[in-house]
Formats: structure tokens, sequence, C-alpha cells
């Protein structure tokens, strides 16, 4: 995926046919990389991904060997990952390889999803070959609005959208929280049935979830079919928003069984909260927008802030890749 993409931006960003979006106020070109202040601000997606690997490996040879901690070195490669795809993405700007900087934020928060979710289910996780399949699905999907192929058919790639959602509400929600095995047929449906009819104390929390989960996909589905917003950007936030859903839920969960959280988990908890909070805030302050014409866009280039070399988004990606890091680590250590 990587090695194409480099060849295509790279052709692009010497293409003089070709509009890169750039922020012209505070664009630090070096050698032949243009706006290579964006470029390098991304160092800190790989320098964490890679120290993350080394934490989990040191913690994997302290603690225990025997444990399976292969998705966590994962989250590593993935961070590690969306540094050098965003860094491609920000020699040339555009539309057409925005898809580059925003492949590895799919995988990571769905691969975090299922980190979380393997804690108390061990043996009874998607298969790889059910998960990557999916992904590569999201993958695809977000090509087509981004290429122009959707455009005329909006309405109808809105409903195959809903489909494959609805799909993951009723399927996925057996398989994941019920451990069903599931099919795309009616016995697998009736399964579901059957278990909410018969519901217990003990299955109340995860029902409770079910209903959050499936209840903020379907609001996003229905909103983004109404005022078609930024496919990509609306799948990214809908991911985000269920596994932000599911870790509340895992909190929440060690509180009712009274399992100990420590006051470091606790502390990195708020610093972490504090530093999403400014980097989300850094991160609406456009310095450019692929989505307008080039004029439109520069309108909006602001002149560097932090050393006279870097601009505002590139603050955005300073503090979102610390705050995955903090994160991840959270995520490792917050059963210890």
């Amino acid at each position: 995926y990587i090695l194409p993409t480099i060849q295509f931006v790279i052709f692009q960003a010497h293409d003089s046919n070709v509009t890169c979006y750039y922020n012209f106020k505070c664009k630090k070109d070096y050698f032949k990389i243009p706006a290579f202040n964006n470029v390098v601000s991304n160092i800190f997606y790989v320098i964490y991904g890679l120290l993350f690997i080394v934490i989990v490996r040191f913690k994997e040879l302290k603690n225990d060997i025997e444990k399976d901690y292969n998705l966590y070195y994962s989250l590593g490669i993935v961070l590690f990952l969306e540094g050098i795809g965003s860094s491609l993405f920000h020699m040339c700007p555009s539309k057409l390889n925005f898809q580059f900087d925003t492949t590895f934020m799919f995988i990571g928060t769905a691969l975090m999803f299922l980190t979380l979710y393997q804690k108390r289910h061990k043996f009874n996780i998607p298969s790889p070959y059910h998960t990557y399949g999916f992904l590569s699905l999201v993958v695809f999907m977000n090509l087509l609005p981004l290429s122009g192929i959707s455009s005329g058919i909006e309405i109808w790639f809105w409903c195959l959208t809903g489909f494959l959602f609805a799909y993951l509400m009723i399927f996925g929600s057996i398989f994941i929280y019920y451990g069903q095995e599931y099919d795309l047929d009616l016995d697998s449906f009736y399964t579901f049935l059957r278990k909410i009819r018969n519901l217990k104390l003990n299955d109340m929390p995860r029902f409770i979830l079910l209903v959050f989960l499936n209840s903020v996909t379907l609001s996003m589905l229905i909103y983004g079919g109404i005022n078609k917003p930024d496919f990509t950007m609306w799948m990214l936030s809908l991911f985000l928003s269920n596994m932000t859903i599911y870790f509340i839920y895992y909190l929440i969960n060690k509180k009712i069984h009274s399992e100990h959280i420590s006051k470091y988990i606790l502390i990195a908890l708020t610093i972490d909260l504090v530093i999403f909070g400014l980097a989300l805030y850094f991160f609406t302050i456009d310095v450019t927008n692929k989505l307008l014409t080039p004029e439109e866009s520069k309108e909006l280039n602001k002149p560097c802030v932090l050393f006279d070399y870097w601009d505002y988004h590139d603050i955005w990606h300073i503090l979102s890749a610390t705050g995955l890091f903090i994160f991840m680590n959270i995520v490792l250590n917050i059963d210890n």
C-alpha cells in the first residue's frame, strides 16, 4: 500500500499540472521535498510507534511471555505507518490522495477496539480474515467519493453504506457481545432475538452498550444520508465514537466489578484528555481546505506559529501523536 503511494505522491508533487493545497504562508521546502515542515511534524507518530513496540517487548519479557501481545505490536506498527502515510499526503495535499492520510487511522481505531475486547474474550474474537476483509472494504469505500465515482449516485452510495453497517450492527452485535458465530442468515438473527427475550441481569451492561453503539451508528447513518458530509471524516468519526464508547464501557465495568484502577492510570487519563482537547482545537483551525478551490484555500493560509517553522496543523500532528501514544500505554497497562 505504501510503495505505490510514494510513487503517486512524488509524481503529483513535481507535476506542474497538479494543484497541491499547501499553507503557502508557512511552507518550508527541504531539497526536493515540498512543505517539509508539514512532513517532518509526523515524525512523532513514527517515534512513538517504534517506542511503543519496544515498551510492549519489555513488558512481554518481564511479565508474561505466554500472553499474546500481537495486537499491541500491531498498534505500534499502525502508529508508525500513520506517520508515514500522513507524511506522504502532506507532500502534496489534495482530495485525490487524502486517503493516504486516514487509512491507518481506520485500521488503528478498529485494532484498538479489538485490543480492548480481547482483554476479556481471548478465545472469542473475530478472525483476522473477517477483520481484514472489513477494513479493506472500508478503505475501498473511502476511495469512491474522493475519486468522484460516487458523484451523481450519492443516494445509492449511502444505501450501500447503510446496508453494510446494518449488517454489522445486527450480526456483529451477535458475535462480539453474545459469543455466537454469525452468518448472513435468519438463524443468526433469531439467535439475537432469543437472547434479547431471555435477557439476564448479568447481560444488562452488554445490552446497554449494544444499544448505545447501535444508536450512535444509526444516528450517524441518518445524518450522513441526509446531509452528505465529507465521507472520510464521517467514517472516521463513526469509528472513533464507537471505540470511545467501548472504552468508557470498559472503565465502568471495572468499577462495577470492584477492579482497582491505579492512580497513575487516572492521572494519565486526565493528561490525555487535556492533550486530545488541545489537539482537536488546533485541528479545527483550518490553514488549508482541499474541498475548496485553490484560491479559496489560499485565503485560509496562516503564518507559522511554533519556532517559526510549524503551523497549527503541525501542532495537531504533535499533540495527536502524543495523545495516541499515552492512550495506547493506558490500554496496555490498565489491568495491571
